[in-house]
């Protein structure tokens, strides 16, 4: 007998994913005032989160992604490992543990829901996001242009400003291989919006807001965040190579996609300096146009570029990276996981507390650094081996589902926002921000996982019945 939904009775999941958007919108404009921010933190983010995430431990049970067990299975090692380590009150780590569990919440947004609501809080979710990065961006830019820092109005701090010799971007004080992947997502969220939206004036403003997000990618010099796009950009090529000339045979689909990546992406790639060079020129006017810029006064204080016959600032070297494929100590810190394990073997079967996990490794290294700029390593410091061993298997069998789904039949939006997914995964190889910290980059790859995995489940998980009813 089929079961009977009462009218008026209200959708569970839709409260739990309109609350999720919230929590997505809360992260979002953080930097924007970090004050206020914080004191909703002290208040009400302590009480709620633990809730959101008790109710994302039932909504899970709607659909059960082996993918999901893995992320809670490790959020809970990562709760056994501080008592193991001794912190038996979460003295120190509690705030990390709230954090990795916030992402169950977020991992379990689009699989709770269903397909017609995941599109809705997908397209509501671009929206917020990309539009949020564009208005940022656009100050971003204004500053390139002008070569002078901004201030952060409603905060203490800067909006934007300048970091290295090439003057890289930064946006609210943070560094540049991490706002890249700000615009990064941003990106991608625009290219999904283009294919959703058919109307013209939607997709005029979709583009110009792609325009100012790749600008602002491409001013950080993050040789990382160029990589991941230029992937993302490459396999979209891929797809639409394939779509002007339909294939049946898998085999021949895959040699498509490689041929068609190989010559791509260095295009993609070296296009980023042919856009800084359009920049710097622009820049270069804009500033003789306007007078004097904030760079020239740095440059004069330090006194670099003052020579015979040279003005004090030579901004025609500006906004170049020459950096080439140097590996910019990364392999040094890599290294150091070998004897920051030698030295404490339990590492291994434990972890680490946070305030631990460079400990060794700065006593080996030239320069102190935050972390081991790399997400795996990071996770074996942190927790051990238990913890990298499932945070790894949720990357490959995520990674599966995501090749599957490419060469599906599933909506282009999906295989859009997949990319994105692809690109935090290469970029996590250079950087940290999966399974470890709290931020935008960290809860967007969750609720687009969530969304491919939902996606994966509706379009190419075909039960034996449903097969019979494919049209031929």
């Amino acid at each position: 007998m089929e079961k009977i939904k009462l009218p008026g009775k209200p959708d569970y999941t839709r409260i739990y994913a309109a609350a999720v958007f919230v929590v997505l919108l809360y992260y979002l404009v953080k930097h924007v005032n970090e004050g206020l921010w914080y004191a909703i933190y002290c208040v009400y983010y302590l009480y709620l989160i633990p809730v959101l995430i008790a109710f994302s431990l039932y909504f899970k049970s709607f659909r059960k992604p082996l993918e999901v067990k893995l992320f809670i299975l490790y959020w809970l090692w990562v709760y056994i490992s501080r008592l193991l380590n001794g912190d038996y009150f979460l003295t120190f780590d509690g705030a990390i543990v709230l954090d990795i569990g916030l992402g169950c919440v977020f991992l379990t947004a689009c699989v709770a829901l269903s397909a017609k609501d995941r599109i809705c809080f997908l397209d509501w979710m671009s929206i917020a996001v990309s539009g949020y990065f564009t208005l940022v961006g656009l100050a971003a830019m204004y500053g390139v242009i002008l070569q002078r820092e901004l201030r952060n109005p409603l905060f203490y701090g800067e909006l934007m400003g300048f970091e290295d010799l090439m003057y890289r971007l930064t946006v609210f004080g943070k560094s540049s291989n991490e706002c890249v992947m700000w615009f990064f997502i941003s990106f991608f969220l625009l290219i999904y919006l283009f294919v959703r939206k058919k109307n013209l004036l939607w997709r005029i403003a979709l583009t110009l807001a792609g325009a100012v997000n790749y600008l602002c990618l491409t001013m950080t010099f993050s040789r990382n965040g160029r990589v991941a796009f230029s992937i993302g950009v490459a396999l979209l090529a891929a797809l639409w190579a394939m779509k002007r000339r339909p294939l049946k045979k898998m085999s021949a689909k895959i040699l498509v996609t490689a041929a068609v990546v190989c010559v791509v992406l260095p295009v993609v790639y070296l296009g980023f300096n042919t856009a800084a060079k359009g920049v710097s020129l622009v820049s270069n006017f804009a500033v003789a146009a306007v007078g004097g810029n904030d760079l020239q006064e740095v440059q004069t204080d330090s006194g670099e570029g003052e020579s015979a016959g040279e003005t004090p600032a030579d901004t025609s070297l500006m906004y170049q990276d020459e950096r080439g494929l140097k590996d910019s100590g990364r392999l040094d810190i890599y290294k150091s996981i070998i004897p920051t394990m030698q030295k404490e073997p339990l590492r291994l079967l434990r972890g680490c507390l946070n305030q631990e996990i460079m400990s060794v490794a700065n006593t080996v290294l030239v320069k102190h650094k935050a972390h081991f700029h790399n997400t795996f390593l990071q996770v074996l410091s942190f927790t051990g081996l238990p913890g990298f061993m499932l945070s790894l298997a949720f990357c490959l069998l995520l990674s599966v589902k995501i090749i599957k789904l490419y060469f599906s039949p599933a909506p282009l939006g999906m295989k859009v926002l997949s990319m994105i997914l692809v690109g935090s995964l290469v970029y996590n190889l250079l950087e940290v921000s999966l399974f470890y910290s709290a931020d935008i980059r960290a809860f967007m790859f969750y609720i687009l996982a969530g969304a491919v995995l939902a996606a994966y489940r509706d379009y190419v998980v075909v039960t034996p019945c449903e097969e019979t009813r494919q049209p031929a």
